[in-house]
This record gives C-alpha cells, sequence and structure tokens, in this order.
C-alpha cells in the first residue's frame, strides 16, 4: 500500500473531517485512534510512522510470496498489471506485512519509544489518511487512464485503506483492553496480598494506643510481642513504619 510520505501535513489525524463516504466509519475510526493517542502530537505521530514506514519497507523487499522472491514477483504482476516500487506492498497491505514481522525487530532500540498498541494506532490514522487521500483523487495512476477506470481505482485504494485502517485499530485495541485487564489483576492480586497485613496494621495501631510509652522502640517492642501471641509475626521495622505512617509519636502518650 501507500508509503508514509508525511501525509499528516496533508490531513491532520487528530482532526479528521467527518464526511458521508463509508457511512462515517473512516471518520470513526480515525476518531477511535486518535482517541487512544491522546497526549500525544502530530510530530511525534510522524516521527513513528517514518518508523513504522522504513521497517515495513524492508519486509517487504524480503517478502516472499508462493516460493518467488519479490523480483519474480514484480516480474508476473508487471506482465498483468502495472510496474510499481511498491508491489510487493501493494500486494501484501502493510498491516499484514508488519503483523507478521514486527517481532523480528527490537522496538525498545528505536529512536522514538513506543508502545505496540501505540504503533498500531498510528498505522490506523496513516491508513485513514491514506483513505481521504484517495477519495480526493491522490492516486498513483497512469495519465491516460479512462476516467471511470479512475474512479474506480479511486474506490477501490480508498476501500483497501480503511480495512487496513480497521485492522490496525482492533490489534491496538485488543492490546490496550489486554493491558487494562493485567493491570486490574494486578491491583486485585495486590489488594489481595496486602489485605491481611492492613488488618494486622490496624491491630498494631490499637495496640500503640492501650497504654502509655516512653518511645517508640518500647512501643514496637511491646507491639510486636502482643502479635506474636495472636499468631502474627511482623519485624520491628514493618510496625516502625506503620506508626511513623500513622503518625504515632510516643511523648504524646505521656
Amino acid at each position: 500500500m501507500a508509503a508514509f510520505k508525511d501525509q499528516f501535513k496533508i490531513l491532520d489525524p487528530f482532526k479528521i473531517p467527518r464526511r458521508p463516504e463509508f457511512f462515517g466509519w473512516i471518520p470513526q475510526i480515525g476518531a477511535e485512534a486518535s482517541r487512544a493517542l491522546r497526549g500525544r502530537d502530530v510530530n511525534w505521530l510522524t516521527d513513528v510512522a517514518r518508523s513504522l514506514d522504513s521497517f515495513i519497507e524492508k519486509q517487504s523487499l524480503r517478502a516472499d510470496l508462493g516460493g518467488g522472491g519479490p523480483k519474480q514477483l514484480q516480474a508476473i504482476l508487471a506482465r498483468e498489471l502495472m510496474s510499481s516500487p511498491y508491489v510487493t506492498r501493494d500486494w501484501y497491505g502493510d498491516v499484514q506485512l508488519f503483523t507478521e514481522s514486527e517481532s523480528q525487530h527490537n522496538w525498545a532500540n528505536d529512536p522514538v519509544k513506543t508502545e505496540r498498541w501505540e504503533r498500531y494506532a498510528v498505522l490506523s490514522l496513516w491508513k485513514v489518511v491514506d483513505a481521504y487521500m484517495a477519495l480526493d483523487g491522490h492516486l498513483d495512476a497512469p495519465p491516460d487512464l479512462a476516467r471511470s477506470a479512475l474512479e474506480a481505482m479511486r474506490w477501490n485504494h480508498a476501500g483497501g485503506y480503511a480495512v487496513e485502517a480497521m485492522n490496525a485499530l482492533q490489534i491496538a485495541q485488543i492490546e490496550l483492553l489486554e493491558i487494562r485487564h493485567r493491570s486490574k489483576r494486578g491491583k486485585h492480586l495486590s489488594d489481595k496480598r496486602h489485605a491481611p497485613s492492613r488488618g494486622w496494621r490496624d491491630v498494631a495501631l490499637r495496640l500503640a494506643e492501650d497504654r502509655p510509652f516512653r518511645s517508640m522502640p518500647q512501643a514496637i517492642e511491646y507491639i510486636r510481642l502482643e502479635l506474636t501471641k495472636q499468631g502474627a509475626f511482623f519485624a520491628s521495622l514493618t510496625i516502625r513504619n506503620w506508626l511513623i505512617r500513622a503518625k504515632w509519636k510516643a511523648q504524646h502518650r505521656r
């Protein structure tokens, strides 16, 4: 599909206009992708898109379909369609090329640091803008192509870009849902793990109010022994931290 050539300068991906084509699905895809990327700016999106495009282009040159390398594939398609420097990308689609080969690259070493879902959200916006550009006639087509053929080509390209944008958005959304699920699960396990400690902390603070203490070490030792009698074993440092966080002071108990 179309390489990235600073498309975001032609159409701001954060200001996708509402248009009737495809019953509003293209702007809806754009709105969801841009919503996910709130807090980022166009310059950041452009840097990410350029990095993705460079990677995808390298993968398209290595692509091997049906046992034939890219040169053989280009020769076959050139005879039946037309010669294009991005013929393998046209055949595969950028999102498919990226999905099949993204694991081959160490993204942590990329100049622009991104999460996996962010890369797919940027890919989605990139393809949304490509769809708009195709609808507006920004096509790499022969100058003598008949008007009817050009119109068909325009809609075909726009539809292809819309499908790619939707595929990329779905992967981004699934990735985000998994991240949120892991975060909620981690919090639940953490709460469950610390719940007993919080209960004993409350007991310890009540014990600290039981009698006057000359010093914090004296209170800590008393609390530690009382908790041990109840079957709870806590280090003196833990009890000390509980008292400090509760702003407990011995002099106030004299």
